[in-house]
């Protein structure tokens, strides 16, 4: 005998071996932290799918397996109605989800532009409004902590630094926990657990090229900030050249002596002061 399935129950099987597919095609790991951190509403979305799956499967099962054949139909029809009605109640909640994913977006953008602006008591206004929403948010964390370190609030910073590297799914953002975290040290003056974090840093961009390439960062939000304006001696100039790293700015053996951690780059302008020192005393010859 053969029994025609609903046509959602088709679709979503359908719909669950697309995503299995594309799930295996990375590695299992990343693409559970990567639903992991999408926002509440989105992960709701994805453990109500998998239950609705399961659930059809077994009620469907469950009548084929324990139902006389003459009360297939109307066992069917039962359950036909029950999924029908919870699929509808489940397209509503995601359409109202979906609402609050364009409040999400229009926060963020709001918050970018103050940023952007300068205006750093609204912007971390609404990064913390984002954060109640989804505390996984890597953009809105790592800018908030960012602005922390720009208003001194190093305690803040202190507490929220390792959400923020639990929150990192690309390699190129585990960059921005770096830069973060030298940036914190040098402004409290530590300069041995700078060299520490710029150390880690170098290594973390040699066994992954690509990482620095794919980094997006506005230096210019902590260099023109006062804190940083207030830095002297080698604090600030490691802080400089740790920068220009990040920009690829440093060629050279500029950028050789950079990763040898002559951060300061110290004794590379000695030596280029020597060798010019010594051109200069040669005779002329012409």
């Amino acid at each position: 005998m053969i029994i025609s399935l609903p046509w959602y129950v088709l679709f979503l099987i359908i719909i669950s071996a697309v995503a299995l597919t594309l799930l295996l095609q990375k590695s299992i790991r990343r693409s559970l932290k990567l639903i992991k951190n999408k926002a509440v509403f989105i992960k709701h979305y994805w453990w109500f799918s998998i239950f609705f799956v399961c659930l059809s499967i077994a009620a469907y099962i469950f009548i084929f397996k324990f139902f006389p054949e003459k009360d297939l139909n109307i066992a069917v029809s039962v359950v036909d109605t029950a999924l029908t009605i919870i699929f509808a109640v489940f397209v509503g909640y995601y359409a109202f989800m979906q609402v609050a994913e364009i409040r999400v977006n229009r926060n963020r953008e709001e918050a970018d532009r103050y940023l952007a602006e300068k205006n750093y008591f609204r912007a971390a206004s609404k990064y913390e409004e984002l954060l109640r929403m989804n505390p996984n948010d890597y953009h809105s964390l790592s800018n908030l902590l960012e602005i922390k370190l720009i208003d001194g609030k190093d305690e803040y910073f202190q507490l929220h630094i390792d959400e923020l590297q639990k929150s990192v799914i690309e390699p190129s953002e585990n960059i921005t926990c770096f830069f973060l975290k030298i940036a914190r040290e040098l402004f409290l003056q530590r300069i041995g657990d700078a060299r520490t974090q710029i150390h880690l840093l170098v290594e973390f961009v040699n066994e992954n090229p690509n990482a620095l390439s794919n980094h997006r960062w506005r230096y210019n939000d902590i260099s023109s900030s006062k804190r940083f304006q207030d830095l002297t001696g080698e604090a600030l100039e490691i802080f400089q050249n740790a920068i220009r790293f990040l920009e690829n700015k440093l060629k050279g053996d500029e950028k050789e002596a950079f990763e040898e951690e002559d951060y300061a780059l110290t004794e590379y302008n000695k030596r280029i002061e020597e060798e010019k020192k010594q051109q200069e005393a040669k005779p002329n010859t012409s």
